[in-house]
């Protein structure tokens, strides 16, 4: 669904180690990483190997996401928490009810202000997990919520787990920021 580059390699007498990449695009925190190591929690729980290569163009870059790939083995991830808080769920709710109206064309429900707000959460939740909960949403309503609040993310054993980097050394400026 992101299109970050993964690969199968065959190591012998050993299990296949399935890689995924994230293309780090320069900014300053490590909140896109996190939230991308959430995002496939539930399939790296059911590998029996995996690494995470964390690709950037500066080296700067991996010691921060060294550790928040750490803090995610370790269970201790803060960018996206485990379980919904009360202010998420508020948040979520009012967006879904919005990005609602919105898809059903129900545009006289919009002045300038609930149009910035709406905007500002569409640039807040863009992961396909809330992608998810909004589908489950519309089928179940707010109990949706409840259910998110109540899953955890799956215990990934940190033996099988092991992440690496990849220092891109040309200029790519050619292609943008």
């Amino acid at each position: 669904m992101d299109k970050y580059p993964l690969f199968v390699s065959e190591v012998a007498e050993q299990r296949s180690l399935v890689s995924f990449c994230f293309i780090d695009e320069g900014t300053v925190t490590t909140a896109r990483f996190e939230g991308h190591l959430n995002q496939y929690a539930r399939l790296f729980a059911r590998l029996h190997r995996c690494e995470i290569v964390y690709v950037a163009a500066q080296k700067e870059a991996f010691g921060p996401a060294q550790k928040a790939f750490q803090n995610f083995v370790n269970g201790r991830s803060q960018a996206h928490p485990n379980r919904l808080t009360m202010t998420d769920v508020a948040r979520l709710d009012e967006y879904f009810r919005l990005r609602k109206l919105y898809e059903s064309g129900q545009l006289e429900s919009f002045d300038r202000d609930t149009l910035i707000r709406f905007r500002n959460y569409r640039e807040e939740f863009p992961l396909p997990v809330f992608e998810a909960l909004f589908a489950r949403w519309t089928s179940i309503g707010d109990g949706a919520f409840q259910e998110a609040q109540g899953r955890t993310r799956p215990i990934i054993d940190p033996d099988c787990a092991t992440f690496s980097t990849c220092l891109l050394e040309h200029n790519y400026e050619i292609f943008g920021a």
